[in-house]
């Protein structure tokens, strides 16, 4: 039996069955779900464990890192975007981001501003071979090469 967290809702309760089922069946030491019903929250829950080690059990609003799984996501919604003639795949990328600006003294890539859309979805900029690693693992570094407290937010990565 898992450790839940939250309310329970009994009329719900297939969604707690289903969860915990999953998570024996594939090894899932902890999980967190929300469900909504015409734009209202109607259960939120944490299963399992955030920390076993501690016992810290994993609550409705957990934070998990999903890394590359939001990818997907992004390029179907991406698709849709061109799909109804709101993007295009060739367009330069970073244009659409006019708030995202460099830190105070630092020196932007010229190369960024011909990054396209279509190359940001199959990584072929050509820009960053990641030999240097993840950015979301360079924290420290982040935090120091910006002078900002750690850990390093997401808008610093």
């Amino acid at each position: 039996m898992f450790a839940q967290t939250g309310t329970p809702v009994p009329a719900l309760s297939s969604f707690d069955a289903m969860i915990t089922a999953a998570m024996a069946k594939y090894n899932v030491t902890g999980a967190a779900l929300a469900v909504t019903h015409n734009g209202r929250l109607v259960l939120a829950r944490g299963y399992g464990f955030a920390d076993q080690e501690n016992k810290i059990a994993v609550q409705p609003d957990s934070r998990f890192r999903i890394a590359s799984l939001s990818k997907l996501i992004t390029a179907v919604t991406v698709m849709h975007l061109v799909e109804q003639g709101k993007l295009s795949l060739d367009q330069p990328a970073f244009a659409l981001l006019p708030d995202l600006q460099p830190p105070a003294g630092a020196t932007v890539d010229p190369r960024l501003a011909s990054i396209t859309i279509r190359q940001l979805l199959t990584h072929s900029s050509g820009l960053h071979d990641n030999s240097d690693g993840d950015p979301m693992f360079l924290s420290a570094q982040i935090t120091s090469l910006l002078n900002v407290p750690a850990p390093a937010s997401t808008e610093n990565i």
